[in-house]
């Protein structure tokens, strides 16, 4: 049992807000690039086959169910004079910028040497970045009580992020398309946004505030099957896990098999088509979350979901039914589907933080890291599991990799019909399940301000929502 926890302040400074949301531009970095170019860098320019492509997320994700809960338990207990979150994130900057540069190089091992280079740097490059993210990402649980002031978080957090992501993606995008030497623009775009990750990685730490407890060193430790068990068991929880699994399943598959098909389906011949597609989806999806962020604080976050996911699911599926050359359609569509992303990001994470006071009135502890250490295996998951079963259907569709460093010119029909598939139907199918698990959410503001009062975390007065505590 843990002893009873200060009260955060209900707003916080400007400041405070805008640095936590500047530090989210060191991973989101890592995350827009690595999601949009690394299957056609690993394919068509370092010339790995799918199935080794494959290989590789799916041995990252065998190391992903151990580092993330690993790394929201450890934050969790740990204490420091810099505080338990951000002692990690310092330590973790550097590294996650060096590693990242390292995924970009083509050193000269030969296709084998080089299977065994891509693994062993997408392990390490995911260990620092879980480093980083996780407890990052429990910071916003720390800094406030406030139910509305933590979409307002959010609001930062995510713009910022979809800026890092935007800027990140089109460096890549500049210097490497119709680069005579791929290989050297890989390099030079991945030694610009390192120094990205160098100085935004750290600009949370001296603004941010967090809950620093004592520990009591002779209390039970659970163990991380243990706490994944227990927070499982925690009914709102388990419908935000599915929903962010859901929604973030459908913007990995969209986002690492964009790019192929439009280089083999919309426009084979052409170049640039990167760069105003990203421009166009990521700009609509910071002007999204700052509109769903208010939204949510007037009809609730739930319907905001409803919302943004109703539009995202029939975009989606009209992207199936594009034709060659019909790029401005693609680009329309582009915008309104910025809007999907912002819900995916917005809304789970937004919920988050209620669930872990809900859990705390339930079972006497707070868990913010174990509970965003979940959060991020399951958004690595997500892209790793997905996308290695993904390469597999590709190859066996007969996807021709590149030969010396040439990308195939054109793929087969089974091969263009597959990657139709990937951005259209299939993410508009999973993000129309995900309703049905959205629609048993039950944490309204009015719920979570009967959870702060029981708490002791409020003055309020009021009536009181009545929550069932059954689980």
């Amino acid at each position: 049992m843990q002893a009873s926890l200060p009260q955060m302040p209900s707003r916080l400074p400007l400041k405070t807000k805008l640095f936590y949301g500047i530090g989210d531009m060191a991973t989101a970095s890592v995350v827009g690039v690595i999601g949009y170019l690394i299957n056609p860098f690993l394919l068509n320019v370092a010339g790995l086959t799918p199935a080794m492509v494959g290989i590789i997320l799916l041995i990252k994700q065998i190391w992903d169910a151990i580092n993330d809960p690993f790394m929201g338990t450890l934050s969790d207990r740990t204490q420091h004079r810099f505080g338990r979150r951000k002692v990690w994130i310092m330590a973790a900057t550097i590294p996650l910028g060096l590693l990242f540069f390292a995924s970009w190089m083509v050193p000269d091992f030969g296709q084998w040497g080089l299977f065994a280079y891509y693994l062993v740097v997408s392990i390490l490059l995911d260990t620092f970045y879980t480093m980083h993210n996780v407890p990052y990402a429990a910071l916003t649980a720390e800094m406030t009580d406030d139910y509305s002031e933590r979409s307002r978080i959010n609001i930062f957090r995510f713009g910022f992020s979809l800026i890092g992501s935007l800027v990140a993606t089109i460096i890549f995008a500049l210097l490497t398309d119709g680069a005579a030497d791929q290989q050297a623009a890989y390099f030079q775009a991945a030694w610009i946004v390192m120094i990205i990750i160098f100085i935004t990685g750290f600009a949370p730490v001296p603004f941010s505030p967090e809950r620093n407890p004592e520990i009591d060193k002779n209390a039970p430790r659970p163990s991380i099957t243990e706490n994944f068990m227990s927070s499982m068991q925690v009914r709102p929880f388990r419908h935000v896990f599915l929903l962010f699994l859901c929604s973030w399943s459908a913007v990995t598959i969209v986002q690492s098999y964009i790019v192929l098909y439009l280089q083999y389906w919309v426009r084979p011949e052409g170049e640039g088509n990167l760069v105003l597609l990203v421009v166009y989806l990521q700009l609509s999806a910071v002007a999204f979350v700052i509109f769903y962020g208010w939204l949510s604080t007037k009809i609730g976050k739930k319907a905001v979901y409803f919302i943004g996911g109703g539009i995202w699911a029939a975009v989606f599926a009209s992207v199936f039914f594009i034709q060659p050359g019909q790029e401005g359609i693609i680009l329309v569509l582009a915008v309104l589907g910025g809007g999907g992303t912002a819900v995916a990001l917005l809304v789970p994470y937004s919920m988050l933080p209620d669930v872990i006071d809900y859990d705390e009135l339930e079972n006497g502890v707070r868990r913010e890291g174990v509970f965003y250490g979940f959060f991020a295996f399951v958004n690595k998951v997500a892209r790793g599991l997905a996308l290695a079963l993904l390469s597999f259907i590709l190859g066996w569709a007969g996807f021709q990799e590149a030969t010396n460093g040439v990308a195939a010119a054109t793929q087969d029909p089974a091969v263009l019909l597959t990657l139709r598939i990937f951005v259209s139907f299939l993410p508009a199918t999973i993000v129309i399940i995900s309703f049905f698990i959205a629609a048993q959410y039950e944490i309204t503001e009015d719920v979570h301000q009967d959870i702060l009062k029981k708490l002791g975390r409020t003055a309020e007065s009021g009536s009181i929502a009545e929550i069932d505590m059954a689980g």
